[in-house]
């Protein structure tokens, strides 16, 4: 994944910083305190089990402040590691499944929060079948620190699956 990451950027010409390594117990980008960026893309793996939950309550970096993921799906996880690595006025695209949007337990009350704090700007829902890994139809979750005035309290949802091609 890694390597195919670093392949994507290099081939469309991006402007990028990467490390490898696992970013939930030790973020690369991070000395002492988490390295704050402008704008964050992420596609983290989906559904990651196992990723070290028992932990979190101790992170150093006090990236959950929105309530700690169950171990078994990791998505909620990445996405605050995200906020957590924006600047103040910082901006992120995450690719997230359809199951990061209406998931219940830990992940509604951490999507709960988001909402309340208004860090949601858009979901960009995306067709099935454009990754090689799944067949499952993905979103785009566009998050931003310090959203307009005319956004405030608001999100715009854009359902691309009809303009989407591989």
């Amino acid at each position: 994944i890694y390597a195919l990451g670093k392949m994507n950027l290099i081939i469309h010409g991006m402007d990028y910083e990467y490390a490898l390594g696992n970013t939930l117990m030790e973020p690369a980008f991070a000395e002492g305190q988490l390295k704050k960026f402008d704008y964050i893309l992420m596609n983290f793996p989906f559904s990651l089990k196992n990723w070290g939950s028992e932990r979190a309550e101790y992170d150093l970096y006090n990236r959950y402040k929105y309530g700690i993921p169950s171990n078994s799906n990791a998505d909620m996880a990445f996405i605050q590691h995200a906020i957590a690595s924006l600047k103040e006025d910082g901006k992120a695209a995450l690719i997230v499944t359809h199951g990061t949007l209406f998931r219940g337990g830990a992940d509604k009350k951490i999507r709960q929060a988001l909402l309340k704090e208004d860090l949601i700007e858009a979901i960009i829902g995306l067709p099935p079948n454009l990754f090689f890994t799944t067949n499952i139809p993905v979103a785009i979750l566009i998050l931003n620190k310090q959203k307009s005035a005319e956004r405030k309290g608001k999100i715009q949802f854009i359902n691309a699956q009809d303009h989407v091609e591989k």
